[in-house]
C-alpha cells in the first residue's frame, strides 16, 4: 500500500508549499490536516481494483490552483539573499569548528 502513502505526502507537501509562500514558515506538525491526511494513508482515493480515484487528481488540481493563488500573491523575494546564506553558514561552520555550538 505505497500508493495511499505517496498520495497523502502529495497532500502534504502542497499544503507545506502554500504555507511557505503565505506565512513564510515551515510547518512540519500538521495538526489541523491530520483527519484529512490520514484518511488519504488510509486508502481513500485507492479504488477495489488498486487504483487511483480521479477524485484524487481533480483534488490535486484544487491545491495545484491554491499554490500558484499563492505563488502569485507571496511577498516572499524571487530569489534567495545568496550572501545572507553564505555568511549564515560560514557563522554556524566557525561556530562549529570553534566547539561554541
Amino acid at each position: 500500500r505505497k500508493m495511499p502513502k505517496h498520495q497523502m505526502h502529495t497532500i502534504r507537501l502542497y499544503l507545506m508549499g502554500i504555507d511557505v509562500l503565505e506565512k513564510g514558515e515551515i510547518i512540519t506538525y500538521r495538526e489541523a490536516d491530520l483527519d484529512e491526511l490520514l484518511k488519504i494513508r488510509r486508502g481513500y482515493f485507492i479504488d477495489e481494483e488498486g487504483r487511483t480515484k480521479e477524485s484524487f487528481y481533480e483534488l490535486v488540481q484544487e491545491y495545484e490552483a491554491k499554490l500558484q493563488t499563492a505563488c502569485a500573491n507571496s511577498s516572499l523575494p524571487d530569489r534567495p539573499d545568496y550572501d545572507a546564506i553564505y555568511k549564515l553558514r560560514a557563522s554556524i561552520n566557525e561556530r562549529v569548528v570553534l566547539g561554541t555550538i
